[in-house]
């Protein structure tokens, strides 16, 4: 999996939770991980920032990331408003088309618990 979803949660809450967005240290409010090509033999590793979380798998480059649904609440600046994002498994896992019919069972059974849901953005990576 690209990790697009997970990378821009983590944009959006790095905006919407600091007064300060420019810091010397990065500010990670949930684990991402990317894939780098270093040096002249274009070698690729994984470059992780945040801590290690059960729920995500950083180690198989090409499945998701992502293992279940996760909700992040993000409060939104100068307001009492709250902002529910939630972070679902990726498609076109490198496990198959029945890992992704799981991963949309999941995300459909998580979402319909889910009391108000007043708008849904699907980030694809093409």
């Amino acid at each position: 999996e690209k990790p697009l979803s997970s990378t821009y949660l983590s944009i959006i809450s790095h905006l919407n939770l600091f007064e300060k967005p420019h810091s010397s240290e990065p500010l990670v409010a949930m684990p991402v991980s990317l894939m780098m090509t270093i040096g002249d033999h274009f070698e690729e590793k994984i470059i992780k920032f945040g801590n290690e979380d059960s729920n995500e798998d950083h180690d198989h480059p090409g499945q998701s990331v992502i293992q279940n649904c996760r909700s992040y609440v993000l409060p939104l600046l100068n307001t009492q408003l709250k902002v529910r994002m939630i972070d679902a498994s990726g498609m076109e896992d490198t496990r198959g088309l029945t890992q992704d019919d799981v991963s949309i069972q999941h995300i459909i059974s998580y979402i319909s618990n889910i009391l108000y849901l007043n708008a849904m953005c699907i980030l694809l990576n093409i």
